[in-house]
């Protein structure tokens, strides 16, 4: 994504800059937008790991069904992601 946004702030000082300025500036808050949730995403996946095995091994019995909810659905959202990422069809 950072070299993405590099790419797009180099076109900024293109003389032809103004005939595609409206393209220029969204793709650049796409591209910011996107590289705040990767890192969000990423901080959020390490507390999930480090928090995966308390409740796998029932240290925290009351929670450990919401804590298994919870995963399926973060799982679920990580394999659909990884597939839309990752077809052939895109």
């Amino acid at each position: 994504v950072g070299e993405y946004l590099s790419l797009i702030k180099s076109l900024k000082d293109l003389s032809y800059y103004q005939a595609y300025s409206d393209w220029i500036i969204l793709w650049e808050t796409k591209m910011k937008n996107l590289d705040f949730y990767l890192r969000r995403w990423s901080q959020i996946q390490i507390k999930w790991l480090y928090l995966e095995p308390v409740f796998n091994q029932r240290f925290l019995l009351k929670d450990a069904g919401l804590f298994r909810h919870l995963h399926a659905g973060f799982r679920f959202i990580i394999s659909k992601t990884i597939a839309f990422f990752f077809t052939e069809s895109r």
